[in-house]
C-alpha cells in the first residue's frame, strides 16, 4: 500500500472510529480501521522522515577545488567518516564523470575501504590528472559517490576542475642548416626562416631577441650525437680539410648584424604557429670561426622566456691566383 493510500485509509478509519463512539459502525469495520492505523504507525518513519545519506557517511576532499595547467597531476586526499556510532561499516568509492571532458582524469587508489570503525574516518587518494592538450574551456566537475557496500545508502561531493593558463612559446631550430649548424661566408649575408609556436591554452604576444653565446660545449655533444644517431656529418665545419675545430669567438664581433627581420608576435593563437626570419650578415675578410648566437623567444603574458642555440659556421675562402 502507498503512503498516500495509508493515509487517506486511516483518516476514514479515524472519523469512522468517532462515530463507533455513537453505535454506528459493526465490529468488523471497527477491526479494519484498528488494522489499518497499526499500520500506519509503523510506516510513518520512512513516510515522513527518509533516511538522511549525509546523516550516515561524512565526506571531505582536500582540496575540493583542483586548479591544473595542461600535462600536469596532482593529488586529492578524500575522508570518509563512519557516521554511525555502534556500527563498523565496509564503503564503497565511485567516480562519475560524466560530461566531464577527456582531458580530465580522475582515478582512484582504493575503490573500498573496510572495517571503518563507528565515529571513526578513513583517507584515501583521488590522482588528478589533465593532459597537454586542456583548454580554459575544459572546466569542470566530477562527482564521487561513497555508499555502505551492500546497501543503497551513499552520499556524494563535488571536485571542482579547473584549467590554469599555459603560456608557452616554442622554437624549433632543428631544421636550420645542418641541425642548427648553419655555413655563412664572410662579406654575405643569410636570411633562416624559423617556425615560432605558442604550445600554451590560451592567446599570446611575444618578443624576439638575439644574444651571442660563447659556451657551446653542451650544444656540440648534442650537435655530435645527433650526427651519429643520423648516420651522417656535417661539411664545412673546419677551414683545413681535418676534423679540428676552427677558433671560436667569445662574442658577436664588430662588423657583425644579427638581428630579427620583424622580433614581435602580436597576438598568437593558442596552438598556432608562425614564421619570423632572422638575418645573419657576416663581414667580409672574417676568419674561419664557430659563432654561438642564442635566440629567445619571450612571452608577455606569461613572463616567461625560451631560448635556442644555433652555431654560425664562417666558412674558409679560397681564393686562387694565377701567375702568367
Amino acid at each position: 500500500m502507498a503512503g498516500a493510500d495509508v493515509l487517506t485509509a486511516s483518516t476514514e478509519c479515524a472519523a469512522k472510529l468517532r462515530k463507533h463512539a455513537k453505535g454506528s459502525i459493526s465490529k468488523y469495520n471497527r477491526s479494519m480501521c484498528l488494522v489499518s492505523l497499526i499500520l500506519l504507525s509503523s510506516m510513518m518513519p520512512l513516510i515522513i522522515s527518509p533516511v538522511s545519506a549525509s546523516d550516515s557517511i561524512g565526506l571531505s576532499l582536500s582540496p575540493q577545488h583542483v586548479i591544473l595547467a595542461p600535462g600536469i597531476s596532482t593529488n586529492v586526499t578524500l575522508s570518509v567518516h563512519n557516521n554511525d556510532s555502534s556500527m563498523t561499516h565496509d564503503f564503497d568509492i565511485d567516480v562519475d564523470m560524466s560530461g566531464v571532458p577527456s582531458t580530465w582524469n580522475v582515478s582512484r587508489t582504493d575503490t573500498q575501504l573496510n572495517s571503518v570503525l563507528p565515529t571513526f574516518t578513513r583517507d584515501t587518494t583521488l590522482i588528478i590528472r589533465l593532459d597537454g592538450t586542456g583548454q580554459l574551456s575544459h572546466n569542470s566537475e566530477a562527482t564521487i559517490t561513497v555508499s555502505w557496500v551492500g546497501s543503497d545508502i551513499s552520499t556524494n561531493i563535488t571536485l571542482f576542475l579547473s584549467v590554469a593558463p599555459l603560456y608557452l612559446p616554442s622554437l624549433n631550430t632543428s631544421g636550420v642548416g645542418n641541425q642548427g649548424l648553419v655555413d655563412v661566408s664572410p662579406g654575405t649575408t643569410v636570411d633562416i626562416d624559423l617556425p615560432i609556436s605558442n604550445l600554451g591554452n590560451v592567446d599570446d604576444t611575444f618578443l624576439l631577441d638575439v644574444e651571442d653565446e660563447p659556451d657551446l660545449t653542451q650544444w656540440w655533444s648534442n650537435w655530435s650525437a645527433n650526427q651519429s644517431s643520423g648516420g651522417n656529418n656535417s661539411s664545412g665545419n673546419s677551414s683545413n680539410g681535418s676534423n679540428s675545430t676552427p677558433s671560436m669567438a667569445r662574442s658577436i664581433p664588430s662588423g657583425w648584424n644579427i638581428y630579427w627581420i620583424n622580433d614581435v608576435i602580436s597576438n598568437i593563437s593558442s596552438s598556432s604557429t608562425v614564421t619570423r626570419t632572422l638575418r645573419i650578415t657576416v663581414p667580409a675578410n672574417e676568419t674561419p670561426a664557430y659563432q654561438g648566437v642564442r635566440l629567445y623567444v619571450a612571452s608577455t603574458n606569461g613572463n616567461l622566456s625560451i631560448s635556442s642555440v644555433i652555431v654560425v659556421n664562417v666558412t674558409a675562402e679560397h681564393i686562387l691566383t694565377f701567375d702568367d
